[in-house]
Protein backbone atom coordinates (compact mmCIF):
# COMPACT_ATOMS: atom_id res chain seq x y z
CA UNK A 1 0.00 0.00 0.00
CA UNK A 2 2.87 2.38 0.55
CA UNK A 3 4.83 1.17 -2.28
CA UNK A 4 4.83 4.66 -4.09
CA UNK A 5 8.00 4.01 -6.53
CA UNK A 6 6.85 1.15 -7.66
CA UNK A 7 9.32 -1.34 -6.27
CA UNK A 8 7.55 -4.53 -4.83
CA UNK A 9 4.92 -4.79 -8.03
CA UNK A 10 3.62 -8.17 -8.60
CA UNK A 11 4.00 -10.14 -11.71
CA UNK A 12 1.53 -10.21 -14.79
CA UNK A 13 0.68 -13.95 -14.08
CA UNK A 14 -0.37 -13.67 -10.25
CA UNK A 15 -0.63 -16.84 -7.73
CA UNK A 16 -2.90 -15.89 -4.97
CA UNK A 17 -2.18 -16.80 -1.36
CA UNK A 18 -5.53 -17.45 0.41
CA UNK A 19 -8.70 -17.05 -0.72
CA UNK A 20 -9.86 -13.71 -0.72
CA UNK A 21 -6.64 -12.10 -0.73
CA UNK A 22 -6.27 -8.10 -1.40
CA UNK A 23 -3.92 -6.45 -3.64
CA UNK A 24 -3.47 -3.13 -4.73
CA UNK A 25 -3.48 -1.50 -7.92
CA UNK A 26 -1.80 1.82 -8.94
CA UNK A 27 -2.93 3.82 -11.38
CA UNK A 28 -0.68 6.79 -12.47
CA UNK A 29 -2.29 9.90 -14.40
CA UNK A 30 0.06 10.01 -18.10
CA UNK A 31 3.04 12.26 -18.29
CA UNK A 32 1.81 13.04 -14.12
CA UNK A 33 3.01 12.52 -11.04
CA UNK A 34 -0.55 11.95 -9.97
CA UNK A 35 -2.00 8.40 -8.91
CA UNK A 36 -4.58 6.83 -6.87
CA UNK A 37 -4.76 3.37 -5.57
CA UNK A 38 -7.39 0.64 -6.37
CA UNK A 39 -8.14 -2.51 -3.67
CA UNK A 40 -8.61 -5.56 -5.85
CA UNK A 41 -10.10 -8.53 -3.86
CA UNK A 42 -8.90 -11.85 -5.67
CA UNK A 43 -11.73 -14.08 -5.61
CA UNK A 44 -11.84 -17.75 -6.39
CA UNK A 45 -14.28 -20.85 -7.31
CA UNK A 46 -13.75 -24.07 -7.09
CA UNK A 47 -12.62 -26.07 -10.16
CA UNK A 48 -13.21 -29.56 -11.72
CA UNK A 49 -10.47 -32.12 -11.64
CA UNK A 50 -10.46 -33.47 -15.26
CA UNK A 51 -9.55 -37.39 -15.11
CA UNK A 52 -9.91 -38.20 -18.93
CA UNK A 53 -9.03 -41.73 -20.26
CA UNK A 54 -5.72 -42.06 -22.12
CA UNK A 55 -5.80 -40.73 -25.74
CA UNK A 56 -4.39 -43.30 -27.85
CA UNK A 57 -2.17 -42.95 -30.93
CA UNK A 58 -0.77 -45.36 -34.00
CA UNK A 59 2.80 -45.18 -34.40
CA UNK A 60 4.03 -43.77 -37.41
CA UNK A 61 6.84 -45.76 -37.57
CA UNK A 62 9.64 -43.92 -35.83
CA UNK A 63 7.77 -43.83 -32.20
CA UNK A 64 5.50 -41.01 -32.15
CA UNK A 65 1.64 -40.97 -33.01
CA UNK A 66 -0.29 -37.83 -34.67
CA UNK A 67 -3.24 -37.40 -31.76
CA UNK A 68 -5.91 -35.69 -33.51
CA UNK A 69 -7.08 -33.34 -30.02
CA UNK A 70 -10.32 -32.16 -31.65
CA UNK A 71 -11.70 -35.43 -31.81
CA UNK A 72 -9.89 -36.12 -28.20
CA UNK A 73 -11.33 -32.82 -27.08
CA UNK A 74 -15.05 -33.99 -27.85
CA UNK A 75 -14.80 -37.37 -26.72
CA UNK A 76 -13.49 -35.85 -23.28
CA UNK A 77 -16.77 -33.81 -23.25
CA UNK A 78 -18.78 -36.13 -23.83
CA UNK A 79 -17.79 -39.21 -21.80
CA UNK A 80 -17.17 -36.65 -18.46
CA UNK A 81 -20.98 -35.24 -19.32
CA UNK A 82 -19.22 -31.63 -19.25
CA UNK A 83 -21.84 -28.80 -20.19
CA UNK A 84 -22.34 -27.59 -23.75
CA UNK A 85 -20.23 -24.53 -24.31
CA UNK A 86 -16.90 -25.45 -22.57
CA UNK A 87 -13.58 -25.03 -24.17
CA UNK A 88 -10.96 -27.47 -23.60
CA UNK A 89 -7.20 -26.16 -23.98
CA UNK A 90 -4.46 -28.88 -24.40
CA UNK A 91 -0.89 -27.83 -22.76
CA UNK A 92 2.45 -29.30 -22.61
CA UNK A 93 3.29 -27.50 -19.37
CA UNK A 94 1.67 -27.56 -16.85
CA UNK A 95 2.42 -23.79 -15.66
CA UNK A 96 0.90 -22.83 -19.24
CA UNK A 97 -2.55 -24.64 -18.46
CA UNK A 98 -2.84 -22.83 -15.49
CA UNK A 99 -2.82 -19.61 -16.95
CA UNK A 100 -4.07 -20.41 -20.15
CA UNK A 101 -0.96 -19.64 -21.98
CA UNK A 102 0.78 -21.66 -25.67
CA UNK A 103 -1.86 -23.79 -26.10
CA UNK A 104 -1.17 -26.58 -28.46
CA UNK A 105 -2.82 -26.97 -32.00
CA UNK A 106 -5.06 -30.04 -32.48
CA UNK A 107 -3.08 -32.09 -34.71
CA UNK A 108 -0.32 -32.63 -32.87
CA UNK A 109 2.39 -35.42 -33.18
CA UNK A 110 3.99 -36.64 -30.16
CA UNK A 111 6.05 -39.23 -28.45
CA UNK A 112 3.93 -41.30 -25.36
CA UNK A 113 3.87 -38.65 -22.72
CA UNK A 114 1.56 -36.31 -20.77
CA UNK A 115 -0.74 -33.40 -21.70
CA UNK A 116 -1.79 -30.94 -19.37
CA UNK A 117 -5.89 -29.83 -19.63
CA UNK A 118 -7.85 -26.59 -18.83
CA UNK A 119 -11.51 -25.65 -19.28
CA UNK A 120 -13.02 -22.66 -19.65
CA UNK A 121 -17.20 -22.26 -19.04
CA UNK A 122 -18.44 -18.98 -19.97
CA UNK A 123 -14.92 -17.39 -20.12
CA UNK A 124 -14.39 -18.62 -16.48
CA UNK A 125 -11.63 -21.38 -15.19
CA UNK A 126 -13.77 -24.77 -14.76
CA UNK A 127 -11.22 -27.27 -14.35
CA UNK A 128 -7.73 -28.45 -15.08
CA UNK A 129 -6.20 -32.22 -15.04
CA UNK A 130 -3.92 -34.23 -17.01
CA UNK A 131 -3.81 -36.45 -19.71
CA UNK A 132 -1.75 -39.72 -20.51
CA UNK A 133 -0.88 -40.28 -24.66
CA UNK A 134 -0.06 -43.94 -25.48
CA UNK A 135 1.53 -44.62 -28.81
CA UNK A 136 0.39 -47.79 -30.41
CA UNK A 137 1.63 -50.20 -33.15
CA UNK A 138 -0.13 -50.16 -36.40
CA UNK A 139 0.42 -52.39 -39.05
CA UNK A 140 2.99 -51.15 -41.79
CA UNK A 141 1.85 -49.32 -44.56
CA UNK A 142 3.50 -47.43 -47.41
CA UNK A 143 2.65 -42.78 -46.60
CA UNK A 144 2.75 -42.14 -50.04
CA UNK A 145 2.16 -44.34 -53.17
CA UNK A 146 3.43 -42.92 -56.89
CA UNK A 147 1.82 -44.67 -59.42
CA UNK A 148 2.71 -43.74 -63.94
CA UNK A 149 0.00 -44.90 -65.05
CA UNK A 150 -0.74 -45.21 -69.25
CA UNK A 151 -4.06 -42.98 -70.24
CA UNK A 152 -5.61 -46.32 -71.05
CA UNK A 153 -5.95 -47.97 -67.65
CA UNK A 154 -8.58 -45.20 -66.25
CA UNK A 155 -10.76 -46.20 -64.51
CA UNK A 156 -8.38 -47.24 -62.23
CA UNK A 157 -8.75 -48.98 -58.88
CA UNK A 158 -6.26 -47.89 -56.35
CA UNK A 159 -6.17 -49.51 -52.30
CA UNK A 160 -3.48 -49.26 -49.70
CA UNK A 161 -1.01 -51.86 -49.23
CA UNK A 162 -1.50 -52.87 -45.97
CA UNK A 163 -2.05 -56.18 -44.12
CA UNK A 164 -4.48 -56.38 -41.46
CA UNK A 165 -5.28 -58.89 -38.43
CA UNK A 166 -8.43 -57.95 -39.36
CA UNK A 167 -10.67 -56.53 -41.66
CA UNK A 168 -13.43 -55.52 -39.53
CA UNK A 169 -11.34 -54.16 -37.29
CA UNK A 170 -10.59 -51.21 -39.36
CA UNK A 171 -12.29 -47.96 -41.33
CA UNK A 172 -11.51 -46.22 -44.31
CA UNK A 173 -12.02 -42.59 -45.45
CA UNK A 174 -11.33 -41.59 -48.73
CA UNK A 175 -11.06 -37.57 -48.69
CA UNK A 176 -13.89 -37.25 -51.21
CA UNK A 177 -16.28 -38.93 -48.73
CA UNK A 178 -15.87 -42.79 -49.82
CA UNK A 179 -15.81 -45.55 -47.43
CA UNK A 180 -14.22 -48.40 -48.08
CA UNK A 181 -10.73 -50.00 -48.66
CA UNK A 182 -11.03 -49.91 -52.53
CA UNK A 183 -11.37 -46.15 -54.53
CA UNK A 184 -12.27 -46.04 -58.58
CA UNK A 185 -10.66 -43.28 -60.00
CA UNK A 186 -11.22 -41.43 -63.76
CA UNK A 187 -7.78 -39.74 -64.14
CA UNK A 188 -4.87 -38.36 -62.37
CA UNK A 189 -4.55 -36.52 -59.11
CA UNK A 190 -3.51 -37.08 -55.28
CA UNK A 191 -5.64 -39.06 -53.37
CA UNK A 192 -5.41 -39.49 -49.67
CA UNK A 193 -7.01 -42.07 -47.38
CA UNK A 194 -7.30 -42.31 -43.37
CA UNK A 195 -7.42 -45.63 -42.33
CA UNK A 196 -8.38 -46.13 -38.74
CA UNK A 197 -8.08 -48.73 -36.23
CA UNK A 198 -11.71 -48.84 -34.69
CA UNK A 199 -10.66 -50.27 -31.69
CA UNK A 200 -8.09 -47.70 -30.62
CA UNK A 201 -10.02 -44.67 -32.68
CA UNK A 202 -6.39 -43.52 -34.06
CA UNK A 203 -5.07 -43.78 -37.90
CA UNK A 204 -2.90 -43.11 -40.58
CA UNK A 205 -3.28 -40.99 -43.49
CA UNK A 206 -1.52 -42.88 -46.73
CA UNK A 207 -1.77 -40.65 -50.03
CA UNK A 208 -1.41 -41.91 -53.93
CA UNK A 209 -0.08 -39.49 -56.41
CA UNK A 210 -1.35 -40.82 -59.82
CA UNK A 211 0.57 -39.37 -62.90
CA UNK A 212 -0.64 -40.12 -66.15
CA UNK A 213 1.83 -41.05 -68.57
CA UNK A 214 1.64 -39.50 -71.82
CA UNK A 215 1.27 -41.91 -75.09
CA UNK A 216 4.20 -42.39 -77.63
CA UNK A 217 2.90 -41.61 -81.03
CA UNK A 218 4.99 -43.49 -83.76
CA UNK A 219 5.60 -40.65 -86.74
CA UNK A 220 6.94 -43.04 -89.61
CA UNK A 221 8.86 -46.25 -90.17
CA UNK A 222 11.65 -46.38 -92.44
CA UNK A 223 11.69 -49.67 -94.03
CA UNK A 224 15.57 -51.30 -95.42
CA UNK A 225 15.07 -53.95 -97.83
CA UNK A 226 17.63 -56.78 -97.91
CA UNK A 227 15.79 -59.09 -100.15
CA UNK A 228 13.42 -61.34 -98.28
CA UNK A 229 13.75 -60.29 -95.18
CA UNK A 230 13.91 -56.26 -94.26
CA UNK A 231 14.85 -54.03 -91.12
CA UNK A 232 13.00 -51.75 -89.77
CA UNK A 233 13.50 -48.32 -87.71
CA UNK A 234 10.47 -46.62 -85.81
CA UNK A 235 10.32 -43.21 -86.05
CA UNK A 236 8.54 -41.99 -82.82
CA UNK A 237 7.87 -38.91 -80.08
CA UNK A 238 7.84 -39.56 -76.60
CA UNK A 239 7.92 -37.80 -73.33
CA UNK A 240 8.47 -40.76 -71.42
CA UNK A 241 10.79 -43.94 -71.90
CA UNK A 242 9.59 -46.28 -74.48
CA UNK A 243 9.46 -50.08 -75.89
CA UNK A 244 8.44 -51.40 -78.52
CA UNK A 245 6.96 -54.87 -79.62
CA UNK A 246 6.17 -56.63 -83.12
CA UNK A 247 3.20 -58.45 -84.16
CA UNK A 248 1.88 -59.04 -80.45
CA UNK A 249 0.75 -56.27 -78.39
CA UNK A 250 1.57 -58.82 -75.32
CA UNK A 251 5.46 -58.57 -76.06
CA UNK A 252 8.08 -59.23 -75.79
CA UNK A 253 8.79 -55.07 -76.02
CA UNK A 254 12.29 -53.95 -76.18
CA UNK A 255 13.78 -50.70 -75.39
CA UNK A 256 15.42 -50.47 -79.17
CA UNK A 257 13.03 -48.78 -82.14
CA UNK A 258 15.08 -50.50 -84.64
CA UNK A 259 13.93 -54.53 -85.91
CA UNK A 260 16.13 -56.36 -87.51
CA UNK A 261 15.51 -59.40 -89.84
CA UNK A 262 11.61 -59.07 -90.15
CA UNK A 263 10.22 -61.15 -92.69
CA UNK A 264 7.80 -59.49 -95.63
CA UNK A 265 4.23 -59.19 -95.27
CA UNK A 266 1.93 -56.76 -93.14
CA UNK A 267 3.06 -56.64 -89.43
CA UNK A 268 2.06 -54.26 -86.33
CA UNK A 269 4.12 -52.22 -84.42
CA UNK A 270 3.52 -51.41 -80.75
CA UNK A 271 4.97 -48.26 -79.06
CA UNK A 272 3.94 -48.35 -74.73
CA UNK A 273 5.61 -45.91 -72.49
CA UNK A 274 6.93 -46.89 -69.25
CA UNK A 275 8.91 -45.77 -65.67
Amino acid sequence: MNDTLNQHAIADFYTNQSSGQVVYAKINQFNSECFDIAEVTLKTKPTIDLSPAPAQGCDLGDGTAEFNLERIRQNIIADLNLPAGIEISFHEEEDMAAIGQNPIPDLFISEAGTLYLRADHQNICYGFGSMEMEVNPFPEVEQVTELNVCPSVFPLEISPNITLPNNADFSFYWEDGNIGKNLSITGPGTYSVEIIDNNLGCGRTVSFEVSELSSPSIQDIEIESQGDRSTLRIIYTSDTPTSFSLDDINGPFQDSPIFRNVPGGPHIVYARSYW
